[in-house]
């Protein structure tokens, strides 16, 4: 009995663990629930290991007809495949089957349709199906590859009937050699054509007249104009060119000294050959005629400015318009074509004069209708093959003209325009020198390489003029301008002139051309040098006027007066060099640069210089006397003093003796530099006088420093002047400065 409780017991003990694996939790079991049949059976599912293996579960939906298989590793869940059974039997021979991505292993197949599929890919000892391809444009299938790809290309002519050779030939070369072309349409003339069946009509298309069907070696022109056209050639017997309007006064003629192609231009001295008045031989019926001859006795009426036999074909008188046959008149002849050829000698010299405009009597100086001065001796440059374009070398003609006077004096002319020089330009007569131009702002000299300029070579006791000119450089030229050189020791009897010039770098101002030296006086006595312009780049690379001897110790230059002249960014203005005495400068201006006026150590015997009523404003040294020189006179002169620089700086080594008087040092910016410095190094011979100057914003007035001696500093105004006078010296008395 107690066996059996005992199983027993143990059997409600195992079912209890077994169902206490897991609580059934759909619906929650609880205490004192009675369970439904629905509810056992649920729990039952949900408990079903205990009792050794779970129930299979289907999906909660499913298509008739799919085959189930498993959805889990268990197997106890059952999923829909989604393919469905094939219909029929799957095995039998006659039943027709419907095959979806599926292969058959056949040798042939001879029934049935194949709808959509893709026969398999032929080889080389089979062929098998074709692929399906598009086939291109206008193309025609020629064969299957080995691939089961078709093959297109297009036919060949000859495989095609009906076509002939035209078929065959190229688009853009196609000849027709016989047949006609019948039934199409006029060609308009937008796209090549006529647009027209006839001659007439496509001419009336076309815009031609009936000029067009004329013989083109005897063509009519009976109406109308014809415009639009080139010039008629020279070759074909027109002029080559437009000559509606024709510059005035000239003519239709051949290149001046060479063959070739005419056209309109002014007469020249080589068109007009030599007069003679007088004519001697047999010219037609006339015999030994002399004179001037009469149209209406066969000659060339050469006084008769209406005759015909004188008339060329030639632009009006005065003005622009149409050519016609007309005489010759004065403004036809160039005046060095009138000069070159005597073309002045046709009468008496009243006459001559009368026909070159000349207003005045005979004389040394004349001066034309035109403004034009001219002085007796003197050639024009254009005379000797001189041209004044900018462009022409005038060097030739500068020489011929010189040798023109052999042991005259030199007198040679210069006209309006520009004179290219290739290199120096040099005279050396054995008397005097004259050079002549229109005036500074028109008669330009020019030379371009980096050569000297000219070079005036002067004898005992001659002068050298040189007026009107504007010397110019154009490169960063290492030479000088003008140089004059005279081998007079004793000083000329007749005094130099150079008046109305200019010393330049071409171009507009500021130029960065200039000329190392621009007027340099060497041993010339007796100088007066009026209205000239030392011009500098903007590197202040020139030195404008140097005046000395280069001929030291024998040789001295005395007496140069320089007034109304310009120093514009020179490096020095002016050069006082050595053995050279009794300049005076009045009324110039120096300004920018860097010195005014130098008097450099290295110049000896230099004696006498006095400046007035001239302005300094450089950018640095206003004067500076480096050297000794006797006497000299500064007054009444404006000096702008920059910053740590002077006025007036003396560091002399000998006797001097100076006269500094009315002159005004200032300096505009903030306050500095100094008035006057004097430092000399002989106090026994040296002094000066120090007066009536005004001094304003400077840092010192005047200053005596150790060396000086003998000045006299008084009576003169400081204003806003840190140091009014500062004397270091000894003998010298310093007054009471103005306030």
């Amino acid at each position: 009995m107690l066996r059996r409780f005992t199983a027993a017991l143990a059997f409600i003990c195992y079912a209890t663990a077994s169902l206490a694996q897991s609580a059934p939790h759909d619906p929650a079991m609880s205490y004192g629930m009675v369970p439904t049949v629905a509810q056992w059976n649920t729990w039952f599912e949900q408990k079903q290991d205990w009792l050794g293996s779970p129930p299979i579960l289907g999906p909660s939906s499913t298509i008739i007809g799919d085959i189930p298989v498993f959805g889990n590793t268990a197997g106890s869940t059952l999923v829909d495949s989604g393919k469905p059974l094939p219909v029929g039997d799957v095995v039998g021979t006659t039943d027709i089957q419907t095959l979806t991505n599926k292969s058959i292993s056949a040798f042939e197949i001879n029934s049935g349709t194949l709808a959509g599929a893709r026969l398999p890919a032929p080889t080389v000892s089979v062929l098998g199906g074709v692929i399906s391809i598009s086939a291109p444009s206008h193309q025609f299938a020629t064969g299957i590859d080995t691939t089961g790809t078709m093959t297109f290309g297009q036919p060949a002519v000859a495989d095609i009937s009906g076509l002939g050779t035209m078929a065959a030939q190229n688009a853009g070369a196609v000849a027709i050699t016989g047949g006609t072309i019948t039934g199409i349409t006029d060609l308009a003339v937008a796209d090549g054509g006529t647009g027209a069946s006839t001659a007439a009509g496509a001419r009336t298309n076309l815009g031609l007249g009936a000029i067009a069907t004329q013989d083109p070696s005897a063509v009519a022109i009976t109406g109308g104009s014809i415009t639009g056209i080139s010039p008629l050639a020279l070759n074909a017997g027109g002029t080559g060119a437009n000559y509606s309007l024709a510059t005035a006064n000239t003519f239709f003629a051949a290149p001046n000294g060479s063959a070739g192609a005419p056209v309109f231009r002014g007469i020249v001295a080589n068109d007009v050959p030599t007069l003679n008045q007088n004519t001697t031989g047999n010219a037609a019926t006339a015999t030994n005629v002399t004179g001037i001859v009469a149209v209406a006795n066969g000659g060339t009426g050469a006084n008769n400015s209406s005759a015909a036999a004188n008339t060329v074909f030639a632009a009006p008188n005065g003005s622009s318009g149409a050519p016609t046959m007309r005489a010759l008149v004065a403004a036809d002849y160039p005046l060095a074509a009138l000069k070159a050829n005597n073309l002045s000698d046709l009468a008496s010299a009243a006459t001559a004069r009368t026909n070159l405009g000349f207003t005045n009597a005979a004389g040394d100086d004349v001066t034309n209708t035109a403004g034009q001065h001219f002085v007796s001796g003197c050639v024009a440059i254009e005379a000797f093959g001189g041209v004044g374009d900018g462009s022409t070398d005038n060097l030739a003609a500068w020489n011929s003209a010189v040798a023109s006077f052999g042991t005259k004096d030199v007198c040679i002319k210069f006209g309006v325009g520009t004179y290219l020089f290739s290199a120096n330009a040099t005279a050396t007569p054995s008397q005097s020198i004259k050079i002549f131009g229109m005036g500074k702002s028109v008669s330009h000299l020019l030379w371009n390489a980096n050569v000297s300029g000219m070079t005036l070579n002067t004898g005992n006791e001659q002068s050298v003029q040189v007026v009107g000119l504007d010397f110019e450089s154009g490169s960063a030229n290492t030479h000088g301008a003008l140089t004059v050189n005279s081998l007079d020791c004793t000083g000329s009897k007749f005094s130099s002139e150079f008046r109305d010039l200019s010393f330049r770098g071409a171009g507009s101002y500021p130029s960065t051309l200039y000329w190392t030296s621009e007027l340099v006086l060497n041993t010339l006595s007796f100088v007066n040098v009026t209205d000239v312009d030392f011009w500098g780049d903007t590197g202040n690379h020139p030195n404008g006027l140097i005046y000395q001897s280069n001929n030291a110790p024998s040789c001295y230059a005395l007496i140069l007066n320089v007034s109304k002249t310009n120093f514009i960014n020179t490096a020095v203005g002016f050069l006082y060099g050595t053995y050279a005495q009794g300049v005076t400068i009045t009324s110039s201006n120096f300004t920018n640069g860097v010195t005014g006026i130098s008097v450099p150590l290295a110049s000896v015997n230099t004696a006498q210089l006095v400046v007035g009523d001239s302005q300094f404003n450089t950018s640095q040294e206003q004067i500076a006397v480096l050297a000794a020189i006797d006497g000299m006179q500064i007054h009444d002169s404006t000096f702008t003093v920059p910053a740590s620089f002077h006025g007036i700086f003396i560091n002399n080594h000998a006797a001097i003796w100076f006269s500094i008087r009315g002159n005004i040092f200032e300096n505009v910016g903030v306050v500095g530099g100094f008035g006057i410095v004097a430092n000399d190094n002989d106090p026994t011979n040296s002094g000066g006088v120090i007066t009536g100057n005004v001094f304003f914003h400077l840092s010192n007035g005047v200053v005596l420093n150790t060396n000086s001696s003998h000045w006299v500093c008084a009576t003169n105004s400081y204003t806003l002047v840190t140091t009014p006078t500062t004397n270091a010296g000894t003998g010298n008395s310093v007054g009471v400065a103005v306030p």
